[in-house]
């Protein structure tokens, strides 16, 4: 059980991991997010769900899932396929509440802090290889994001097809009107039987 947990937290601690060290390559990022120190944030990204404090160093640490937050900012998952149409669209799409200043932060994070493979790779591969695996890197992930809303759209004209389990909330409500109108019937014929 104990290898669970810390399987569990390991998972857990990986987006901010990640998030510190691109904060940490970028002298702007933490110098913007330093005002807001002891500040908590709760970001829900799709399936993803992030509870973190500003540090006094403007790094992130985790915050526990019962500590008020002074933003919080939802995507919902079906918004994160305009993350490919910049970062105008994906900003449109999120649902933001708390702390103006503090969201203007993180906004400006969101929308300029971005990993810099090729600056990662070019002094073990060159210049030139790790431009190209840059590029076929982000072709693959917008590439994986339409297959997946396509297999996911697919999936979902399977279920609504004739003999499926699921319907529609179109089918459903004509359903439930069909069975209300029934029991009013099976009502009214009650009241005339002896």
């Amino acid at each position: 059980m104990a290898v669970f947990i810390s399987v569990t937290a390991m998972f857990d601690a990986l987006p901010l991991s990640l998030i510190n060290r691109l904060l940490a390559a970028e002298r702007w990022a933490t110098d913007l997010l330093r005002p807001h120190a002891g500040q908590t944030a709760a970001l829900q990204l799709g399936g993803l769900s992030l509870r973190f404090t500003v540090t006094e160093s403007g790094m992130l640490h985790a915050a526990s899932k019962d500590a008020p937050a002074d933003l919080s900012l939802s995507i919902a998952a079906d918004a994160l396929t305009q993350l490919f149409d910049g970062p105008e669209a994906l900003r449109q799409a999120a649902h933001i509440e708390g702390n103006a200043r503090f969201a203007e932060s993180v906004g400006l994070l969101l929308q300029h802090l971005r990993p810099d493979l090729a600056g990662h790779f070019a002094p073990l591969i060159g210049d030139v290889a790790a431009y190209r695996l840059e590029q076929t890197a982000a072709n693959l992930s917008r590439h994986t994001l339409k297959a997946g809303q396509s297999l996911a759209g697919s999936a979902l004209d399977a279920l609504r097809a004739p003999g499926a389990t699921l319907v529609g909330k179109h089918e459903m409500n004509a359903f439930s009107s069909r069975l209300e109108e029934l029991l009013t019937r099976l009502q009214q014929l009650e009241k005339r039987l002896p």
